[in-house]
Order: C-alpha cells, then sequence, then structure tokens
C-alpha cells in the first residue's frame, strides 16, 4: 500500500505572538468534532494527567456545545471554527491528535511545519509523520495511560519550537515534494 501524501501550508516563518498564558502548556489541537476524533481517550487522559500546567485548545467545526458538555474542562477548552490558523498556531509549542482513524491528517502536517512537538495517535497515516521520541510521541489507539503519561511528562522546559519538526516537513510535506512524490507514484 502507499501513501497519498497532502501537502499543506507551511507556518515555519510564523512567530510566537505571547507567551503561554499564566504559565500553562499550551497544546494545539486541530481536529473536527466528529465520532473520527477520540475525545474520549483524550478527556479522559488528561482527567488523570498529574501535570495541573496542561491546556488543550481545540478548533474545529461541529456541535462545540456539546462536545464541551461531554469531554471540556479546565484542561480540554472547545473553541469552535477559526479561518486564522495563521495566528494561532504560533502561540502554541505542541500538537496534538488523538482520533480512531486517518489518512494522512493535514493538521499534523501544518503544526509540523510550524515547529510544534506533536502527540498523535499511532492509526493510518501519522507514523509517516511522526517517529516516536524523535517527532514527538506515538500514542497506541485508545491508550488512556499511555497518553496521561506523556502529558506527565510535559515541562515548561520542553517547550520549546522544534527546528527539526520544521525541517522534517520541508523534506518530507512541501509541495515541491509532493509534486515529485505525485510524478513518481505516477510512473510506478
Amino acid at each position: 500500500a502507499r501513501v497519498i501524501y497532502n501537502s499543506s501550508k507551511n507556518f515555519s516563518n510564523r512567530r510566537m505572538v505571547g507567551s503561554s498564558v499564566n504559565s500553562k502548556i499550551r497544546i494545539l489541537s486541530l481536529a473536527r468534532l466528529a465520532d473520527q476524533k477520540d475525545f474520549a481517550t483524550l478527556s479522559k487522559a488528561l482527567k488523570i494527567s498529574t501535570n495541573s500546567s496542561i491546556c488543550v485548545d481545540n478548533y474545529g467545526g461541529g456541535d462545540v456545545e456539546e462536545y464541551k458538555r461531554k469531554y471540556g474542562s479546565d484542561k480540554l477548552r472547545f473553541l469552535g471554527e477559526s479561518e486564522r490558523l495563521d495566528k494561532i498556531i504560533c502561540n502554541y509549542n505542541y500538537g496534538i491528535l488523538i482520533s480512531n482513524y486517518e489518512g494522512m491528517p493535514i493538521s499534523l502536517l501544518e503544526m509540523l511545519s510550524a515547529g510544534l512537538r506533536l502527540i498523535a495517535t499511532d492509526v493510518g497515516g501519522v507514523a509517516e509523520i511522526i517517529t516516536s521520541d524523535v517527532d514527538g510521541q506515538l500514542i497506541p489507539k485508545h491508550d488512556v495511560h499511555e497518553l496521561a503519561k506523556t502529558f506527565n511528562s510535559l515541562t515548561k522546559k520542553s517547550d520549546i519550537k522544534s527546528k527539526n519538526n520544521e525541517y522534517k516537513w520541508n523534506e518530507l510535506f512541501s509541495p515541491q515534494t509532493y509534486n515529485s512524490k505525485l510524478l513518481n507514484y505516477a510512473k510506478d
């Protein structure tokens, strides 16, 4: 099987506008509110995590009020859709996608290009983007305890942008790479 690479916008030229609010470790989630995304596992892991500095902000369409009611907390906020990803993405140092299934997730590619350290479920094409302990953390599907363990390991000291992740995006997923991969697929 071959993974079809999606190109995505490069956010590497975006710089942080402000620092983490109230000394929180801010984690960006770009996920629509649908059954495909595993907010149940995310919510449970945040509840059992002993790291009180974490705050996950989810931007995505869907029934925001229902998801706030079911999964929302002081550690998990549902903020609805935003047209200004370029303004939002620069205010985070971590990106997360906890999902039941994926193809090649554009949201992770965008977060990778901005240098965010990644935390994601090991489903579909996610392992094409993340090498665990190198570019981020791969979490087994529905593994609440492993995700909580990852949250517990996050510190303000590691709250920095990853130049390696920006470089990896340029090497693997830039529009130029996408075009050359597409041509190679066509030759096969």
